[in-house]
C-alpha cells in the first residue's frame, strides 16, 4: 500500500484532517490492516482516520479489529465495526498485513490485579500478537509504546510506572528484533508520552481532560501537585499519521521516536485551558517539593520525522480546543 502522499494538514488556517493516501494505488490493495486493542482512545482514532480517508466500506472490508473479548465496537449512528478476541488473531489467513499494536493493560490496571497476573497477561498478549506476524502475512507494524519505557530502571519513579515501563520495554525489544529480521519487515515504535484530541478516555485520570470539563462546566480548575510537573502534547491523529508515514517507508528494520510536544508546567496548562474555555480560575496548591515531574519526550526529533513527511504539528491551543469539542460532543 502505497501512503507516500500522506498529508496532515494541521495549521491554524485549516481545520485538523486525517490522513490522505494515494487512492489510486490502494483501489486494488488485496492487503488488509489489524489493530488490537481497537477499542481504545488509539484504537478509535486509527478506525476513524482510516474512514476518513478511504471511506466506512473500505474499512469495512479492509480493516480487522480485536480485543480482549468479541464484540461490536460502535463508531457512530448507524455504524459498527466487529472485534474479534485477541486470541483467535492467529486464525486470520495469509496475506499482505499493517498491524497496529495497542493491546495492553495500561498503568492504571497495575491497582486491579496482582503483579504476577499484570506480568503474565500482558506477556501473553504480546507472544500471541508477535507469534501471529509471519503466519498472516505482516510485513509492517506500528507498536504504540510508553514513554515509560525510559522510566523502567528509575528508582525514583513509582512502582506502577517502573512494571508498566519494564513490559513495555521488552514490547519494543520484541518488536524491534522481528523488524531486525529482514525480508520487507518493518516495525515502528512510538514512545508516546501525553496525547489529546477526540476519543480520549479516562476523562478524570488525565490532567488535560479533568482540566477541560472543569472549564466547560464554569468551575475553577484545582492543580494539586505540590511540585513543579512538566507535560507536553500531541494529537493522537497526527502521532498515527506519523506512524503510517513511518511504515510507508521501503527500508526493513525498526524506527523509534518519542511522541513531542512543547513542554509546559502543570499550571501553564491550566491557565490555556481557561484561556480558551470560559476563562474560569485556576487554583493551584502550594509548591512543597522542589523536584519536578518530568514526563514528556524528543520534540526536536519528532518535530524533524514531521518534516521529513511533509507533515506538521499542531498547536497546543488548538490541540485544546479539539479535544474541548470532543468532550462537549461526548456530554451532548
Amino acid at each position: 500500500m502505497n501512503v507516500k502522499l500522506l498529508r496532515v494538514m494541521a495549521s491554524s488556517e485549516a481545520p485538523f484532517q486525517g490522513p490522505t493516501f494515494n487512492l489510486a494505488d490502494i483501489e486494488q490493495w488485496t492487503g488488509r490492516i489489524v489493530i488490537t486493542g481497537a477499542s481504545g482512545w488509539i484504537g478509535l482514532t486509527t478506525i476513524h482516520l482510516l474512514a476518513d480517508a478511504f471511506g466506512r466500506q473500505w474499512v469495512a472490508d479492509h480493516v480487522h479489529c480485536f480485543g480482549s473479548t468479541p464484540r461490536a465496537i460502535v463508531l457512530g449512528p448507524d455504524w459498527t465495526i466487529n472485534q474479534s478476541a485477541i486470541d483467535t488473531i492467529g486464525d486470520l489467513d495469509t496475506r499482505p498485513t499493517w498491524l497496529c499494536h495497542y493491546a495492553f493493560l495500561t498503568k492504571e490496571r497495575v491497582a486491579d490485579v496482582s503483579e504476577d497476573d499484570y506480568r503474565r497477561v500482558n506477556s501473553e498478549i504480546s507472544a500471541r500478537v508477535h507469534n501471529a506476524l509471519d503466519a498472516i502475512g505482516c510485513d509492517r507494524i506500528f507498536l504504540a509504546s510508553s514513554g515509560a519505557a525510559l522510566r523502567a530502571e528509575d528508582d525514583d519513579a513509582p512502582h506502577d510506572l517502573r512494571l508498566y515501563g519494564a513490559m513495555k520495554r521488552d514490547d519494543e525489544r520484541r518488536f524491534a528484533d522481528w523488524g531486525q529480521r529482514g525480508g520487507g519487515r518493518r516495525a515502528v515504535i512510538a514512545r508516546i508520552f501525553n496525547l489529546s484530541g477526540p476519543f480520549i478516555n479516562k476523562h478524570s485520570a488525565y490532567a488535560l481532560s479533568s482540566f477541560i470539563l472543569s472549564a466547560q462546566h464554569r468551575e475553577p480548575i484545582q492543580v494539586r501537585a505540590k511540585r513543579p510537573v512538566f507535560r507536553a502534547f500531541v494529537d493522537a491523529r497526527e502521532l498515527i499519521t506519523l506512524a503510517f508515514a513511518e511504515m510507508s517507508e521501503m527500508s526493513s528494520g525498526f524506527e523509534i521516536f518519542d511522541s513531542g510536544g512543547t513542554p509546559m508546567e502543570i499550571f501553564d496548562i491550566a491557565k490555556a485551558v481557561s484561556e480558551k474555555i470560559n476563562k474560569v480560575n485556576v487554583e493551584r496548591a502550594a509548591i512543597t517539593e522542589l523536584t519536578g515531574d518530568h514526563y514528556f519526550g524528543n520534540h526536536e526529533r519528532y518535530i524533524k520525522l514531521l518534516w521529513r513527511h511533509g507533515l506538521k504539528h499542531l498547536p497546543f491551543d488548538e490541540q485544546i480546543q479539539d479535544t474541548a469539542a470532543f468532550l462537549r460532543a461526548t456530554a451532548s
